[in-house]
């Protein structure tokens, strides 16, 4: 076997862009700690998940926030949980998403162009310093939003080919939803763009198509339903925004741990 078949390699690419990516997106992440604004303050309202009534309610400094949603804090507080609470371990979710993304984006690109080499430099181009280094080095969410859409998207190539696949784009679809709210609505949005522009109208009432659209926005929404529920709807909250921010009277007491309902006080 030549030296070029040998780097051509599906397992050779993909194991040098993957230790390439952790090894530029981890290094030297413990020398500073956190070193932005908003990357501390999803790293505080992950360390506050801890401790939390419910993995429902994202707090910052004891209050209520309802920023974002909790996708990105889970996998932080699951970090926290495995690593200990620490700079390191709210940059280290990040950095995952980041590399498994580089990883998707290998695969797509080689389902997409049948061709190894393509694939391999598109997802190395997001190794080089860019948007995409940069906050792959961040405490922040948009990493993990990137990694959830293009999962959306991946699901949705495939799915056109075997149907089964469109769950997995109804999944991502969920999953990012869950981690910026409005944002990862994009998937459907492009989803319905791309099988119309493709000519592939039947694809829009595929069975399978049609349970991840459901999947996606029922799955995708459970937080802000759940929030509406215990803050202002059907659970008994009647407080407003401007109450939460003036006084600690919103904190709700410790109520039965199968139910995401809260009973709040008088």
């Amino acid at each position: 076997m030549t030296l070029s078949q040998i780097l051509k390699e599906r397992h050779i690419q993909i194991g040098f862009l993957v230790l390439s990516a952790l090894l530029i997106f981890l290094a030297r992440q413990g020398d500073n700690g956190i070193s932005n604004f908003d990357g501390s303050y999803y790293a505080q309202k992950a360390k506050e998940l801890l401790t939390a009534d419910s993995l429902w309610v994202n707090t910052f400094n004891g209050r209520p926030d309802f920023d974002k949603p909790p996708m990105h804090l889970w996998l932080v507080a699951i970090a926290y949980k495995l690593f200990g609470v620490s700079g390191y371990s709210a940059l280290l979710i990040p950095a995952l998403m980041g590399t498994f993304t580089i990883f998707l984006t290998y695969r797509f690109a080689e389902r997409m162009f049948q061709d190894r080499w393509v694939a391999f430099l598109a997802a190395y181009t997001l190794v080089f310093p860019g948007y995409y280094l940069d906050y792959a080095r961040r405490a922040m969410v948009d990493v993990t939003l990137v990694f959830f859409v293009t999962l959306a998207m991946y699901g949705l190539y495939l799915g056109t080919r075997n149907s089964r696949w469109y769950l997995v784009f109804g999944f991502g679809t969920a999953a990012a939803i869950l981690t910026k709210s409005v944002l990862g609505v994009f998937p459907l949005i492009i989803g319905f763009f791309y099988l119309i522009w493709t000519r592939q109208y039947k694809e829009l009432i595929n069975p399978f198509m049609l349970v991840a659209v459901v999947i996606a926005l029922g799955l995708g929404s459970t937080w802000h339903i759940v929030n509406w529920a215990v803050w202002f709807g059907f659970c008994g909250g009647s407080f407003w925004m401007d109450d939460v921010r003036k006084d600690d009277s919103w904190r709700p007491r410790h109520g039965p741990k199968i139910s995401f309902c809260f009973r709040l006080p008088n």
